[in-house]
């Protein structure tokens, strides 16, 4: 599942980022995340991909497997982000 789910991630950012018209800065905790998409919406979600994916492996190579718990906290920030 884990494998079928970073294929599609990966297919999606290479779509995305081939035709991108649109970028999402947001500034987080661990720095400017930066997303591409045909529009303002795609921008933004792949922002909160890459952002998504940056915590958890922050969080993962300090503390280890992160919880579910921990996982929502992470995606509940990230969904939130802000572009500029």
């Amino acid at each position: 599942m884990t494998t079928v789910k970073l294929a599609l991630i990966a297919i999606s950012l290479l779509c995305s980022s081939a035709f991108a018209d649109e970028i999402c800065k947001a500034q987080t905790s661990l720095g400017t995340i930066v997303g591409h998409g045909s529009n303002a919406l795609a921008a933004k979600a792949d922002a909160s991909n890459r952002c998504f994916d940056r915590h958890m492996a922050a969080f993962e190579g300090n503390r280890g497997t992160a919880s579910e718990e921990k996982g929502l906290d992470i995606i509940d920030h990230c969904a939130n982000i802000e572009c500029k």
